[in-house]
């Protein structure tokens, strides 16, 4: 799926964009689709939180407690020692809520981006 996706955004995004991919996937396969697709210019972020605040907002924010299992925490533990290897920057929102969270990543990192290189920004 990684792979779509960056292809995708390959053929279809301008020079004059940026485009954000949420996805939850292994960090090496984020690096091997942009590299096979000739992207040199790109930013991996980890949004990261504990598990008992993960667990939290599965079950209350977003009604999907089945969500909440060992796997779920084992694979994002290892998203963030993989990040930490990679020297990826992890964004923890343990101690926020998700709103500020959003505001804070497109005030720190999508707008300023976006104005230093002179492009628009895209969601997918």
């Amino acid at each position: 799926m990684t792979f779509r996706w960056i292809k995708k955004i390959v053929e279809t995004c301008e020079e004059s964009q940026i485009a954000i991919i949420e996805d939850q996937t292994e960090l090496t396969f984020i690096e091997t689709a942009f590299q096979a697709y000739g992207v040199e210019s790109y930013t991996i972020l980890l949004i990261h939180c504990e598990n008992k605040v993960r667990h939290r907002r599965l079950e209350v924010e977003r009604a999907q407690p089945h969500l909440i299992n060992p796997d779920m925490d084992n694979w994002a533990h290892y998203l963030y020692q993989q990040a930490r290897e990679m020297h990826i920057e992890v964004l923890d929102t343990t101690a926020n809520e998700m709103f500020p969270i959003i505001n804070r990543l497109r005030d720190i990192y999508i707008l300023p981006l976006s104005r230093r290189l002179n492009k628009r920004v895209i969601f997918s």
